[in-house]
């Protein structure tokens, strides 16, 4: 129970912030404009800074056969969590467009703007260290399985073309957020570290990462018509797996191969993440069901606050 009562009072935290973010936008205060500059500060100098001084405030760095671990396992973990969201998604008989939208919101949790502050706050700052390698072969999978998920299409209907498809990786790998995951393998790899000026500096920039991604989250939500985030039931379904079946099935079937303890909980904890919040801006891009995704990524994020401190009491 005092884990449940440590990452609730986390949460709450965290969502006091969502809570803020959502009062402010029905205020007037954050709009569009606000959010998206917000956003690119977030994105791409916090988070990034948060993801470095990681390792460079560590004083255990993980060695490098961890780091394989870490990949190795955070490439099988999408594979079968793919595998998972396939079958549910076809059971659920609808039209392609959504049933692709669907899998890529079991799929693909918000790692980025809850998941990296919820593991320092479960764990500590390894964990986001662990999150952050983690987050490369998620990326990867984001920027093809996810864009195959969203282009699906009846017979006759338009796809998204393999060059969009490389396009959108090859931009994401070279983001700001996935630099900083190499750059932050690379220190690691050279077992460098610093607690002076440098890496005080990047610890000051990193912590604009927390409050601003969450009020980012918040503004989100509060430009949504509320009464239509309730009217279809297949949104449940994918938050459900999303938050609760996923990370459950997550833990079991990989508490066989993982031994180490810190690296299954942090998968644990990024598989039970709410749907990421990336979704709505590549349905978007790519065609998938724009209100589905709305839908689930509302559901999923609002529950998460009492399905995260229940997956972290009952498995980590």
């Amino acid at each position: 129970m005092t884990t449940f009562y440590t990452t609730a009072s986390q949460m709450i935290i965290l969502f006091t912030l969502v809570g803020i973010g959502f009062a402010m936008r029905r205020k007037g205060v954050m709009n569009d404009e606000f959010d998206g500059k917000l956003s690119f500060l977030v994105i791409n100098v916090a988070m990034p800074a948060m993801i470095i001084s990681s390792v460079l405030s560590s004083s255990d760095l993980p060695s490098t056969h961890t780091i394989c671990e870490i990949l190795m396992w955070g490439t099988a973990c999408y594979i079968f969590v793919i595998f998972v969201a396939i079958i549910v998604a076809n059971v659920l008989r609808t039209d392609a467009k959504t049933r692709g939208t669907l899998e890529y919101l079991m799929v693909f949790g918000n790692v980025g703007f809850i998941g990296f502050p919820v593991l320092n706050c479960i764990f500590g700052p390894e964990a986001v260290l662990y999150g952050a390698v983690f987050n490369i072969p998620a990326t990867f999978f984001t920027w093809s399985a996810g864009v195959l998920m969203l282009s699906m299409r009846e017979k006759g209907e338009k796809k998204a073309s393999t060059k969009e498809t490389l396009i959108g990786l090859g931009k994401a790998m070279m983001s700001p957020c996935m630099i900083s995951c190499f750059a932050a393998l690379a220190l690691i790899m050279g077992h460098v570290t610093d607690s002076g000026v440098i890496g005080q500096t990047f610890e000051f920039a990193g912590q604009l990462c927390v409050p601003g991604a969450m009020l980012i989250v918040g503004s989100s939500i509060g430009k949504m018509p509320l009464k239509e985030m309730f009217t279809n039931a297949r949104p449940y379904v994918a938050t459900l797996f999303r938050l609760l079946v996923i990370p459950f099935a997550v833990y079991f079937v990989f508490s066989f191969f993982i031994t180490d303890h810190l690296l299954l909980g942090v998968i644990t904890i990024c598989a039970a993440m709410p749907a990421a919040s990336s979704g709505t801006m590549m349905c978007i891009d790519f065609g998938g069901n724009l209100k589905t995704m709305t839908q689930g990524t509302f559901l999923s994020t609002v529950f998460s606050l009492g399905t995260i401190p229940t997956v972290a009491a009952v498995l980590i």
